[in-house]
């Protein structure tokens, strides 16, 4: 197939896959949709998309809008409007630092808007890494049909989700899925594949999810796609199974993406500022298995230490990076204090790009992340434990054989 070439705002993008020809078009429509209904989610949706592709945007996007959940996002809009009524804000900047060996560890994206949003779980302390989706919706109805009032009462924003705000659904191996924008877009194309919505499956992964996520990837077949994932203690903002989409353009890469492209081994240490993080590489489902074996051991080491644990995941053609790190709960207080650069560490950090809210914490040093980092790393001898855990179930199975 002939390759097409995309261009949003300053994002270009080459693809010969048949999927991201369909994805393109129907992502950039449902934008131009937004302003087609009054409601707040849509309102916030259609600033965020505007500035992240376009810079400046129109303060009558939030007309005769009620302010609920965004009230701060769109108050301060309103003060920095100039008197042509336009919120002149420039396209969120990002700033590379280089470090002396040439590899750069981190970058610092400035978003004011991304800065703003309400942060759901994400301002919780205390949240297991399994927390059930009804201990945080306690009020859902399991039996009230999807459009009733009763399912919309107390639900994941996901699920009470206007039609607008989503552009493509589909079925991969009997799963279906639907994909949605972002409402604080903050990578190229930028998207959440939500699987099964209507089941409300908590933010809780398992093999099986991960094979869809795997498999996903490898049915849209375009090198530049990615998938990323927050487990709940990692600054996931819902808990409603989701994965964070995105696309590597010609003007942007994730940096940590330096460090997992050399070599092919088909599991290695990542060389990377937060420790034990491990990358699998290969072109099948053996890579999940083997990828599944380290999150499961992580996933029980965090419910073993409640409120310490937490982890994220990087999904690209061919390799799946676990990247485990410090539970929200402790790092909280350093938000609030030199961290306060930060809105909360959740997987695009871990990936190297820092989001900062306010344009003077594009003077963040590398020091500051680098400092950042090791709060967020764990003992050093947490992956010495996983081998352990690892030869320890291979010999029990060995002796199950015997």
């Amino acid at each position: 197939m002939a390759s097409s070439v995309f261009k949003l705002g300053p994002h270009k993008l080459a693809t010969s896959s048949p999927f991201t020809t369909r994805f393109v078009p129907d992502y950039v429509r449902g934008i131009d949709r937004f302003s087609t209904k009054k409601d707040e989610g849509l309102a916030v949706m259609s600033a965020t998309h505007k500035n992240i592709y376009f810079g400046a945007f129109p303060l009558s996007t939030f007309d005769n809008i009620t302010p609920g959940r965004n009230a701060e996002l769109i108050e301060a809009c309103k003060k920095i409007a100039d008197i042509n009524g336009i919120v002149a804000l420039p396209v969120p900047e990002i700033r590379k630092a280089v470090k002396s060996d040439g590899v750069s560890a981190y970058e610092l994206y400035y978003s004011f808007l991304r800065g703003l949003r309400p942060t759901g779980v994400a301002k919780r302390k205390e949240v297991a890494i399994d927390t059930a989706y009804r201990e945080t919706f306690p009020e859902a109805d399991p039996n009230a049909s999807k459009d009733s009032k009763e399912a919309i009462t107390q639900e994941s924003p996901y699920y009470k989700a206007d039609p607008l705000e989503h552009f493509q659904e589909g079925a991969l191996n009997g799963i279906s899925y639907e994909l949605f924008y972002h409402l604080y877009p903050y990578a190229p194309f930028h998207f959440m594949v939500i699987p099964q919505k209507t089941m409300r499956h908590n933010q809780c992964i398992d093999k099986d999810w991960l094979k869809f996520a795997w498999d996903f990837l490898n049915a849209a077949n375009d090198p530049n796609l990615r998938l990323a994932f927050n487990s709940l203690g990692a600054f996931a903002s819902q808990n409603h199974l989701h994965f964070q989409g995105f696309y590597v353009t010609e003007d942007w890469t994730p940096p940590i993406e330096q460090a997992i492209d050399p070599g092919t081994a088909d599991c290695a240490s990542l060389k990377w500022p937060i420790p034990h993080c491990l990358v699998f590489k290969g072109n099948d489902e053996s890579v999940v298995k083997k990828a599944w074996e380290y999150i499961e051991f992580i996933m029980e080491e965090a419910k073993k230490h409640p409120n310490e644990i937490a982890f994220n995941l990087y999904i690209k053609p061919g390799s799946i990076t676990v990247i485990p790190r410090r539970h929200q709960a402790t790092i909280v207080d350093h938000l609030n204090g030199k961290g306060d650069f930060s809105t909360g560490p959740a997987w695009i950090e871990t990936l190297g790009t820092w989001i900062v809210p306010k344009e003077e914490h594009l003077k963040t040093t590398e020091n500051d992340i680098l400092d950042f980092y090791k709060i967020l790393s764990l003992g050093s001898g947490f992956l010495a434990s996983y081998f352990d855990y690892k030869y320890s179930k291979m010999l029990g199975f060995r002796k199950k054989g015997n």
